[in-house]
């Protein structure tokens, strides 16, 4: 397997406007405090990210047409951070009650609830990662004994899901048919990805040293992740039917993964470049003025959304479909951008720049006839 380096993917063109990518974009405000990010949105168009609701703290919020603070368990005053929704709209993260207390939390139908822990319930210490469509939360707890272990919560019940026969393991992603990937201590003390499926732990070893992690998994049981080679070199790994591949990187000693879609396609990053990997062929976003682009994720469709670098020298927000790239520009007058999550219909969110400096969470969608900001091509 050989990379497509050396040369450009696609025949870019440049000017400014593109007719084909008629986007708008939408400020979604703060909850109250000077900044907010949009981290991830689902396919029925609902709004997730994090606002500061004072000069020292920030909230989750959603967003559906207005921004909802998802408020705390405990103190008013903790951190509450999402960090996935699913179509059924429930959200899952972590509260930090500083300087000892972590709580996984998941928001459903307007109650943020805490979904307890592994240990100790008076100083818990629990991350929520992810969630499935089934309502199956995934995630990280430490134990009674004291170590980290991975966790599968569901119907208000966490299970311990063990280790590889070390001491530590952390779930990352989880699909709908419950099977859960990530990391855990071997017996020698090495980190290896893991699968877990069907009441058992997998080993999916790794590319040449003793070292790898799983990061997301699609419907059809395909895991992405990352993995040491035996030269030394970290690179993203696709992984299939008991087969671990290597993804390879684009003239950079390390590669990396952001999403898996169904079709087992992966987007990701090799040093200053964002890629997608396909069948065996790995495509640099081929990236405009200073040769800087980086994924932050993709779709279905294989549309891919994250950052490049201006000819300004300014970080845009970018669009990636069909060979083509699009600057989804920013906020009137303001001059950053970045990309974070793509549905299926294409909705982006993210964060932007405005007039004042302040970074606002934004939404990108395909305008009306009426009111079209259209995204640039490069």
């Amino acid at each position: 397997m050989q990379p497509r380096d050396g040369g450009p993917t696609a025949a870019f063109q440049w000017a400014d406007w593109a007719d084909s990518s008629e986007y708008e974009i939408v400020d979604l405000g703060t909850l109250g405090g000077a900044k907010s990010a949009a981290t991830g949105i689902n396919n029925q168009g609902h709004v997730i990210g994090w606002s500061a609701v004072g000069p020292d703290f920030s909230h989750a919020f959603v967003w559906d047409g207005a921004m909802q603070d998802l408020g705390t368990v405990g103190d008013g005053r903790a951190e509450v951070v999402p960090n996935a929704i699913n179509a059924r709209g429930q959200i899952v993260g972590y509260e930090s009650d500083f300087p000892n207390i972590l709580r996984a939390v998941m928001w459903d139908s307007g109650v943020l609830r805490d979904l307890g822990t592994l240990g100790d319930q008076e100083l818990p210490v629990a991350i929520a990662s992810a969630v499935s469509d089934a309502g199956q939360v995934v995630g990280a707890s430490q134990t009674a004994g004291g170590p980290l272990h991975a966790f599968l919560w569901r119907d208000g019940t966490m299970t311990d899901l063990g280790t590889l026969g070390g001491v530590r393991s952390a779930a990352r992603d989880v699909n709908d048919a419950g099977q859960v990937v990530g990391w855990s201590q071997v017996a020698s003390g090495a980190y290896h990805a893991f699968l877990w499926d069907g009441g058992a732990m997998h080993d999916l070893g790794a590319l040449g040293r003793d070292t790898s992690d799983a990061l997301k998994i699609n419907a059809s049981g395909q895991v992405t992740g990352t993995s040491v080679t035996a030269a030394g070199e970290t690179h993203a790994f696709f992984w299939s039917n008991g087969v671990m591949q290597d993804i390879g990187t684009l003239a950079a000693p390390e590669s990396s993964p952001v999403a898996i879609n169904q079709s087992g396609q992966v987007a990701g990053n090799s040093g200053p470049r964002a890629f997608l990997w396909d069948g065996g062929v790995l495509t640099p976003l081929d990236s405009l003025a200073d040769g800087y682009s980086h994924a932050n994720g993709m779709n279905q469709r294989a549309q891919i959304v994250g950052r490049y670098r201006a000819r300004s020298g300014a970080l845009h927000a970018f669009l990636w479909g069909g060979g083509r790239l699009s600057d989804l520009g920013g906020l009137p007058d303001g001059d950053e951008s970045e990309a974070i999550a793509i549905n299926r219909c294409g909705a982006i969110v993210g964060w932007a720049r405005s007039a004042s400096g302040e970074m606002h969470a934004v939404l990108w969608r395909r305008a009306s006839a009426a009111t079209q900001t259209v995204a640039r091509q490069p």
